[in-house]
This record gives structure tokens, C-alpha cells and sequence, in this order.
């Protein structure tokens, strides 16, 4: 895929762990940690016997965009962003999204994405968090049946070092 690809792109997950006697959805405390600290509790011996289990993604993917009205491969498309229902509300999605917002202020000048006109969580979830409804899109299913795609934008502010 395209995420392993460009360094532009990306694909983060969320894990939940636990030990082998629990259940890793019986405890929906939250604890984020990076890659380099999961390696290092593996180099102390602190992971184990302890299960993992995928509760969350989210990927960056470059716009194609068909107008050229931006420069190519400048901004991104936020998707794939999941999380299963046992961790909705724990702020799995805001720390998936925040870690790939962290790799696209650095490689893009805005991220877009698309969100169902009817999912007002999701909806509220990026307006909270900056992001501009830039367009609605309505779609017709079947012929008759009308949906709206709403796209949302966030520019990134690079980081001056």
C-alpha cells in the first residue's frame, strides 16, 4: 500500500494489552504509548504474557488532486479512522488522530476528509478539533436516495525549528 510507500503517507494503530488471565476489553483505561516506549518495556521484560488487540487506525493518504489547484502531494486525506465500539469515547480516535496530525505538520500543508452528513458524532468530533467543513457533497444512491458528504480541511502549520 501506498501508506508503506511515501513517506507522506501513514497508518497508525491503537492496541489494547493485557495479561493472558484479561480480558483486554474489561479495562477501558487508556494509557498511549509510542512504538519506542512499547520496545523499551519489551527490552525490560514488562510485556510478558501479555495479549494484545487491535481496538483502532487511522491512515494518511496523499489527494489526487484532478483541478491542480494545489501543488502535487501537498495535503493529505485523513481516513480508515476506526475504533471498535468497547473503546468509542475513550479518546482512542482524538490520540490516533493526534499522532497522525504530529506526521502531517511536517510533510503537508493540509489534510481533507470526508464524513457522512448523517454522523453528527463524527461531525462535532472534527469541529471540535479545528476543522473546517469546506463542502458538501450530495450523493444519489440507487437513483433516488440522497446522502451528503461533508469535507472538512485543516491546514497544517509547520513547526519552525
Amino acid at each position: 500500500e501506498r501508506y508503506q510507500q511515501d513517506p507522506k503517507c501513514g497508518f497508525w494503530v491503537a492496541e489494547a494489552w493485557g495479561t493472558q488471565g484479561e480480558n483486554c476489553i474489561g479495562n477501558k483505561t487508556a494509557k498511549f504509548v509510542n512504538q519506542q516506549e512499547i520496545y523499551s518495556l519489551q527490552q525490560q521484560g514488562q510485556l510478558q504474557g501479555v495479549k494484545n488487540r487491535l481496538i483502532g487506525t487511522v491512515a494518511i493518504d496523499l489527494k489526487v488532486d484532478k483541478d491542480s489547484k494545489e501543488p502535487p502531494d501537498t495535503v493529505g486525506l485523513l481516513q480508515r479512522l476506526l475504533v471498535v465500539p468497547d473503546y468509542r469515547r475513550a479518546g482512542v480516535a482524538q490520540e490516533l488522530v493526534l499522532s497522525a496530525w504530529g506526521h502531517c505538520v511536517q510533510h503537508l500543508s493540509a489534510v481533507e476528509l470526508e464524513v457522512d452528513g448523517n454522523k453528527q458524532l463524527a461531525r462535532r468530533f472534527f469541529e471540535k478539533q479545528d476543522w473546517s467543513l469546506v463542502s458538501r457533497i450530495e450523493i444519489q444512491s440507487f437513483g433516488f436516495v440522497n446522502t451528503d458528504r461533508m469535507i472538512y480541511r485543516r491546514p497544517c502549520k509547520k513547526s519552525i525549528d
